[in-house]
């Protein structure tokens, strides 16, 4: 099967799964902090939604458009956390934002590529000399983790509330 092919596929799934996970929160849960944070982490599911928006525009899309010499520009600011108090919050925004990257920008430029150009190695600021085949496994694996914290806040967060009420003594 032909690179492009098996990547895209694995795009897909991820965001899939993404969103998937994200619906199993309760929508009342979706900006709470998670109780217990040594177990489920500090971040809201809606802060995690927000920061794989971010990757997707802030790292893979300027990578991948960089490597297909095509100009990028994104249009929120390059401070993660100033940009998160600066968005609308609007989890159904957000998602739709990122379906639409992954289907309609990240997935159609991947296909311009051809199998040679997926390990040229090319500068990156914060990685180093990485490949497009690389940047592309990290915005898969980057996903899944994501997919896990989210998926951790919908099974587990009665459990670690329990917990930290009631300690063991």
């Amino acid at each position: 099967m032909e690179l492009f092919q098996v990547m895209s596929e694995h795009l897909r799934a991820s965001a899939k799964g993404f969103l998937w996970a994200v619906e199993q929160v309760p929508e009342e849960r979706l900006f709470l902090c998670p109780p217990n944070p040594r177990w489920l982490g500090e971040w809201t599911a809606a802060r995690h939604v927000f920061h794989v928006l971010y990757y997707e525009q802030e790292k893979l899309l300027p990578f991948i458009k960089k490597s297909a010499n095509i100009p990028s520009s994104t249009s929120i600011p390059n401070d993660e956390e100033n940009a998160w108090r600066k968005t609308n919050q609007d989890i159904k925004s957000i998602l739709s934002t990122f379906h639409s990257a992954r289907e309609n920008e990240v997935i159609p430029l991947l296909a311009s590529f051809d199998e040679k150009m997926w390990d040229l190695s090319r500068e990156e600021e914060a990685w180093g000399p990485i490949s497009l085949r690389w940047i592309v496994t990290k915005a898969y694996q980057h996903t899944c983790q994501h997919t896990h914290d989210i998926l951790q806040l919908a099974l587990f967060w009665d459990c670690a509330a329990y917990k930290e009420m009631n300690p063991p003594e």
